[in-house]
C-alpha cells in the first residue's frame, strides 16, 4: 500500500509539472487552406491560402503562399513559387526568400524582405505598403508600383533593375548591371545610388528629394 501511496504521489507531481510547463509550440503540416486563427509555427510544403490570423513563423517549401489574413511572425520560403501578401493581408516580420520565386506586397508588410533568388520584389501594381527594407541578391527586380509606398531602403546586389512609380521614403542602391528608374509618378525621399554598369533616370514628373550619384 505504501508503494502504491508513493507511485501516486509521484504521478500527481509529474502531471502537475507537465501542466506548470505549458504546451509546447508546435509545427503543423497540411493545414491548407487555412481559416482559423493559429498560434504556433507552421511547417508547409506546397501552396497555400492563410485568411485566418498565425501567432507564429511561417517555413515553407515549395509552393505559393497567399496570405489575405495576417502573420505575426517570420516567413521563409525555399523552392520554387512565391509569397503573395494580398490585400488586405499583413504581415509582421521579415520575409525572407531562397529560390527561383518573388515576394509581393499588396497588403502591408512591417518588417524586412530579402529575396536570394532569380525572383524579384515588389509592391502593387494597386497599393501595398512596407515599413522596413528590401534587399535583392540575385537576379531579380524591385519595383515599387503606383500608389505603393516603401519606408525604408532599397538594395539592388544584382543585374535586375528598380523601378519605382510609387514613394520611397529611404534610399535606394544598385551595385550590379541593372540600373534605377524613377518613373513619372514616382518620388523618393532619399539618395540613389548607381555603382555598377546600370544608369539612373527621373522622368519628367518623378522626384528624387536627395542626392544621385552614378
Amino acid at each position: 500500500m505504501k508503494v502504491l501511496r508513493r507511485l501516486g504521489i509521484a504521478a500527481s507531481l509529474m502531471m502537475l509539472v507537465g501542466l506548470m510547463a505549458g504546451p509546447v509550440a508546435a509545427k503543423t503540416t497540411n493545414v491548407c487552406p487555412l481559416f482559423n486563427d493559429v498560434d504556433h509555427n507552421l511547417n508547409l510544403v506546397g501552396d497555400c491560402f492563410i485568411f485566418g490570423h498565425v501567432d507564429g513563423n511561417i517555413t515553407m517549401t515549395d509552393g505559393t503562399l497567399q496570405i489575405f489574413g495576417s502573420v505575426d511572425g517570420n516567413i521563409r520560403k525555399t523552392g520554387s513559387g512565391d509569397v503573395n501578401v494580398q490585400h488586405p493581408g499583413s504581415v509582421t516580420g521579415n520575409i525572407t526568400e531562397h529560390g527561383p520565386g518573388s515576394v509581393r506586397a499588396l497588403g502591408t508588410v512591417t518588417g524586412n524582405i530579402e529575396e536570394n533568388g532569380p525572383g524579384g520584389v515588389g509592391t502593387g501594381p494597386r497599393g501595398g505598403t512596407v515599413i522596413g527594407n528590401i534587399e535583392e541578391n540575385g537576379p531579380g527586380n524591385v519595383g515599387v508600383g503606383p500608389s505603393g509606398t516603401l519606408t525604408g531602403n532599397i538594395a539592388e546586389n544584382d543585374g535586375g533593375r528598380v523601378s519605382i512609380t510609387g514613394t520611397v521614403n529611404g534610399n535606394i542602391e544598385e551595385e550590379g548591371a541593372g540600373g534605377v528608374e524613377i518613373k513619372s509618378t514616382g518620388v523618393v525621399n532619399g539618395n540613389v545610388t548607381e555603382s555598377g554598369d546600370g544608369t539612373v533616370s527621373v522622368q519628367p514628373g518623378g522626384l528624387v528629394t536627395g542626392h544621385i550619384e552614378q
